[in-house]
């Protein structure tokens, strides 16, 4: 059970945001109950998409039709090599979920 509950409420500003540490229980308990999450080609995008919540996962380094997010829920997967995905289209692939 996680002892710690985190609330992020992001206005869309230029702010910096990092979570605390956590540990991979906490940070799938956090992942689960989120209303959506943007991530980077990691474990924890990949772990947001097994855990059903909406996600957009950035790509800057590697070819997401290799590497890619997949799974049953919502998700999609932005970018590629040498291919820096613009804000707002990140924002518009997010926004199904945010309606």
């Amino acid at each position: 059970m996680v002892e710690k509950v985190y609330w992020l409420d992001v206005t869309l500003v230029s702010v910096p945001v990092a979570a605390p540490p956590l540990s991979i229980g906490e940070l799938a308990a956090l992942l689960a109950g989120a209303r959506a999450t943007i991530g980077v080609d990691t474990g924890l995008s990949h772990l947001a998409v097994a855990l059903k919540t909406p996600t957009v996962a950035l790509y800057t380094a590697t070819d997401p039709g290799l590497t890619g997010v997949l799974g049953s829920g919502f998700f999609r997967n932005l970018g590629g090599k040498a291919q820096v995905p613009p804000v707002a289209d990140v924002l518009a692939a997010l926004q199904p979920v945010l309606d």
